[in-house]
């Protein structure tokens, strides 16, 4: 089984040759080795040397610090591996054990909704990620015997099996924040967008490398900026007190004549950091405020990519399979995109015909045919089907009422629909509207700034009822099971979860 492996590298070319051997001696997976280069030529005047090589090397014009080589390597990885379900993004410091990539694979592919998964550190203490207090993030320890999968806010970006559904939906690391936090902030995302961020103790590796002296710096600007990023001015100002907190207590530690020299000396190194990040916030003010204003703006993956990749939506959707009927038999799926969710749906019904509609060109063998064109007008006249598949389309729709009434010819009577419709009573969009005033557009989610109608629970179901549909299921999916949204919503006992599903599944007869 192919992996694609993505080594980021800066100015440490013998520590990135040992990450590769140790990537390339991993079993049960064949890893398909990349090295991005943040620093120009130096890599490349190694392996002139007569370095081993075995890797593709992508080498970058300037350091884009971790997070741009990262999203480098994920535009990378959907053009040149465009069917593989997973990447790994490392650091060149990283040293998994052979049976690590294996262990993630198999428990980001035998769990539904893994967004990203990360290996225990057993030599760093047995760390398997970190929480988030919406401030910074905490190390998160375990101890045996291990659970299989933790569940954590975040892992440790020094390896990272993610999951490229999820980057096709929302994106990739922010490349504003460069290096430090970005993992964290990616995992975040992760984890507010509905999909799982777990820790495999079964996968063990070690990150044997140092890290740099202005580290503190670096981790209270990021902190800083994520929070900003993540909760708004509410989380900015939060954060902002947390650094101040930490001048004052690192003044009054360089200072306290009852602490030994050393000591007190450390301590004056932590304050000058503390200080240094503050000067860097204050210079880099705009930076801040794009952030509270437009927090997605860093994560898009066709910025810069050479030649341009423009992401289509093309989630595999298999939540959505257990609410196709059981006894459709000839599936149209409208917006099918690449077809993923078509495959799926495949391996689990015996159908006998599974078209697909899009308006880009596509191809996947699991379909009988797809058409490229608009939906309805572009199909072929006298093919019928017993059921139609909308994962997040009628949004996409100027009249989708309409819609529903003009499907003579394509839907057979009593045949079924099936859709998934944003929800746009999502806690995200209300806290951002009644709270800070604020409705604002993103490239991916609920307010996604393709979308040209919003629906909530009740106009989603006036939907279908109102053109004469009778609404067989109804359900609220991709809700919160982790976090503080996950313990919020389990206290409330789910009488809250209109603020909290992500999207609404409904199947819906048409008369007979």
């Amino acid at each position: 089984m192919q992996l694609p492996v993505y080594v980021i590298h800066w100015n440490a070319p013998d520590a990135v040759l040992e990450t590769v051997a140790a990537v390339q001696r991993s079993e049960g997976v064949d890893p398909v080795v990349h090295v991005v280069d943040n620093s120009p030529g130096e890599l490349r005047a190694r392996l002139a040397g007569g370095a081993c090589a075995g890797f593709d090397l992508i080498e970058l014009e300037d350091n884009r610090g971790f997070a741009g080589a990262a999203n480098v390597a994920l535009e990378h990885c959907l053009r040149h591996h465009p069917t593989a379900s997973h990447c790994v993004i490392a650091a060149h410091d990283l040293r998994p054990e052979p049976a690590c990539l294996r262990s993630l694979l198999d428990a980001a592919t035998g769990t539904d909704r893994i967004g990203v998964a990360g290996p225990r550190f057993g030599a760093a203490g047995d760390v398997v990620g970190g929480t988030w207090d919406g401030r910074r993030g905490r190390w998160l320890r375990a101890a045996p015997p291990y659970p299989a999968l933790v569940e954590v806010d975040w892992l440790l970006g020094a390896g990272l099996l993610i999951a490229m559904d999820w980057v096709r939906e929302h994106g990739g690391f922010d490349a504003r924040l460069g290096s430090y936090v970005e993992d964290v902030d990616l995992c975040l995302r992760v984890g507010r967008s509905g999909w799982r961020v777990v820790c495999v103790t079964d996968a063990v590796a070690e990150e044997v490398g140092r890290s740099p002296a202005d580290v503190t710096r670096a981790v209270d600007r990021n902190s800083l900026l994520v929070a900003a990023k993540l909760h708004g001015r509410r989380g900015l100002v939060r954060a902002l007190a947390l650094l101040l907190a930490n001048v004052v207590r690192g003044f009054g530690a360089s200072v306290a004549p009852a602490r030994s020299s050393a000591r007190r000396s450390a301590s004056r190194a932590h304050l000058r950091s503390h200080l240094l990040a503050l000067g860097d916030l204050a210079l880099g003010w705009r930076l801040v405020l794009d952030m509270v204003r437009r927090p997605d703006r860093g994560t898009r993956l066709d910025a810069g990519a050479d030649p341009p990749f423009r992401p289509r939506y093309d989630a595999t959707r298999t939540e959505m399979v257990p609410f196709v009927p059981g006894e459709v038999r000839r599936v149209l799926d409208v917006g099918c995109s690449t077809g993923r969710f078509g495959a799926a749906l495949r391996e689990e019904r015996p159908l006998d015909l599974l078209w697909g509609i899009d308006p880009e060109p596509a191809d996947n063998p699991a379909y009988d045919r797809i058409v490229t064109g608009r939906f309805p007008e572009d199909l072929p006249a006298g093919q019928t089907f017993d059921c139609l598949v909308c994962n997040d389309v009628l949004e996409h729709v100027e009249d989708p009422w309409g819609l529903l009434d003009r499907l003579d010819g394509v839907l057979d009577p009593g045949g079924v629909v099936v859709a998934s419709i944003p929800n746009v009573r999502h806690l995200s969009v209300v806290g951002g509207l009644v709270l800070r005033g604020r409705w604002e557009y993103a490239d991916r989610g609920v307010l996604d700034r393709t979308h040209l109608r919003f629906f909530t629970a009740a106009s989603a179901r006036a939907l279908f009822e109102g053109a004469g549909y009778r609404v067989e299921r109804f359900e609220r999916i991709n809700l919160p099971e982790r976090g503080r949204r996950g313990l919020l919503r389990r206290a409330l006992l789910g009488r809250a979860d209109d603020f909290f599903a992500l999207q609404f599944a409904v199947v819906a007869r048409r008369p007979g």
